[in-house]
């Protein structure tokens, strides 16, 4: 339905425009007929090539604003499509050089409203206007993206691809203690022996397994089974040294993470917003 013969040309009907995204290849049949009605048909798939098509993507990352970091966009394969640096409210613009991007990744920066260096990467979906800790689990999370995103607690109307965190007093404090977490959680791992850069990772992904059959992080029996956890596969002696310290930094990062819930409940009854 698709083509047509016009003399001795196979051409698209000229109400059919090929698609890369919407149809990859098309498979066809062509059958001859001779003067004396003998006929012979064979088989053909055509591919249709992908085509680059440029794409401006905008968002902001968000721990407080993170001023200064790299923020890439990534294809399906992880090939880089496009990069940029976020000015100092965490906005950024990336003239990406193909739509095929899938992926945002934000590393570095600073954190404009502390004055600390962000030591994790974070991660988000494109399409999603804010990089944050929350975007970064349920870009992890995949298939359980629903599971986790539920178990996280956030607000009913808290969209994770539109809405700050910065600007929702419970998104804030989930997102804070998340970040808390992870960048505490890596730096145990790399002071154990752990390769730099690759702390953050396993703790993520032992966050996301927690949060696929459970509601509470914030424990202290919670963080300390997600540290534990992320080191079971790794040498014996950083297992060792993680094990003789994760009891005092799950207990520490329980007690940090209520402190900030505590302050954010002050803030909410000073100002007389609902929390």
């Amino acid at each position: 339905d698709s083509f047509e013969i016009s003399g001795s040309t196979l051409k698209l009907k000229s109400s059919v425009s090929a698609d890369y995204e919407t149809k990859s290849s098309y498979s066809i049949t062509i059958t001859v007929t001779d003067s004396d009605g003998n006929t012979f048909s064979k088989d053909f798939s055509l591919n249709v090539t992908n085509l680059s098509e440029p794409e401006t993507i905008t968002g902001t990352v968000v721990d407080g604003y993170v001023s200064g970091s790299t923020v890439k966009v990534l294809d399906a394969n992880g090939n880089l499509l496009g990069t940029a640096t976020t000015d100092s409210l965490g906005r950024y613009t990336i003239e990406a050089s193909d739509s095929n991007g899938v992926k945002i990744v934000a590393e570095g920066g600073v954190d404009t409203s502390t004055g600390e260096t962000i030591t994790i990467t974070l991660s988000a979906t494109k399409g999603s206007s804010y990089v944050s800790a929350l975007t970064t689990i349920i870009e992890k999370a995949g298939d359980d993206a629903d599971t986790v995103l539920a178990n996280l607690g956030l607000p009913a109307d808290f969209d994770l691809a539109t809405s700050n965190p910065l600007e929702n007093v419970e998104a804030q404090k989930v997102n804070a203690s998340l970040i808390n977490i992870i960048a505490v959680g890596e730096t145990l791992l790399e002071n154990a022996g752990l390769t730099d850069g690759a702390g953050d990772e396993l703790i993520i992904a032992e966050l996301v397994t927690l949060l696929t059959t459970s509601s509470d992080f914030n424990s202290t029996t919670a963080i300390k089974s997600v540290i534990d956890a992320s080191v079971s596969t790794l040498d014996t002696a950083i297992q060792t040294k993680v094990s003789n310290l994760s009891d005092d930094v799950s207990s520490s990062l329980a007690i940090l993470n209520k402190e900030i819930e505590n302050y954010w409940l002050d803030m909410c009854r000073m100002w007389n917003i609902p929390s």
